[in-house]
């Protein structure tokens, strides 16, 4: 009766010391090209990236719900780039009285991520900063949400981790485009980078692996 809670044990404590081995697939780091959307009236206000500039292809929208804009987005913009602060970053910036909702989206080559079969793998997202207002972020493959988080005000340096199903995996291995919302309580600011995707490193499959193992030669031997 002792054996699952010995594997359990090896396999939870490989995880928590290799986890700081995973990979990161980055998919956008925001860096360049620099981008400037502004929705004025709602609507919505869509730009598409110079092609090659970005591997993945970045789209970016940006609807106005609530409150007036001008040309320059002095009520609600998104801004990508030299142009964000800090540099190289997405910074979404909703003046008092403005609501908005920010959509991105990547098609990623077959190939970039692997199969399910291979290793599992979940999206990774850093807020730098937020505002006092809070906001939330969801991510969706294909079409399908894959998560939502719920982001309190005033959070700094905080990176979120959605989780990927097998299939949505699977799609992207083959594939597929990604798609992350943000939005938020009227007025909220917020600034972003980092976006990829995580999978354990092969030497740390490999070390749950011999975990597994090694807590079932211990179990015989103690039956022994």
């Amino acid at each position: 009766m002792r054996r699952i809670p010995v594997i359990t044990a090896a396999v939870v404590a490989t995880l928590a010391a290799t986890s700081a081995q995973a990979a990161l697939i980055l998919i956008d780091d925001f860096n360049a090209p620099n981008m400037l959307v502004v929705d004025q009236a709602g609507g919505g206000a869509t730009v598409v990236n110079s092609p090659g500039l970005v591997p993945n292809s970045r789209v970016v929208s940006h609807e106005l719900f609530t409150g007036i804009n001008d040309l320059a987005g002095g009520g609600s913009k998104v801004s990508i780039g030299t142009a964000s602060f800090p540099v190289g970053s997405l910074e979404v910036a909703n003046a008092s009285g403005r609501d908005s909702e920010v959509k991105l989206t990547w098609t990623v080559a077959a190939g970039l991520v692997p199969t399910a079969a291979v290793s599992s793998a979940s999206m990774a997202v850093t807020v730098i900063a937020s505002d006092g207002n809070p906001t939330s972020l969801e991510l969706l493959v294909n079409g399908i949400s894959q998560g939502n988080f719920f982001i309190p005000g005033n959070t700094y340096n905080d990176t979120n981790y959605f989780a990927l199903s097998a299939a949505a995996q699977n799609a992207l291995a083959g594939g597929g485009s990604m798609m992350l919302v943000i939005n938020g309580a009227t007025g909220w600011d917020m600034t972003v980078d980092s976006f990829g995707i995580e999978v354990p490193e092969p030497s740390s499959v490999a070390l749950v692996g011999l975990a597994l193992l090694g807590a079932g030669v211990a179990t015989r031997l103690r039956k022994a």
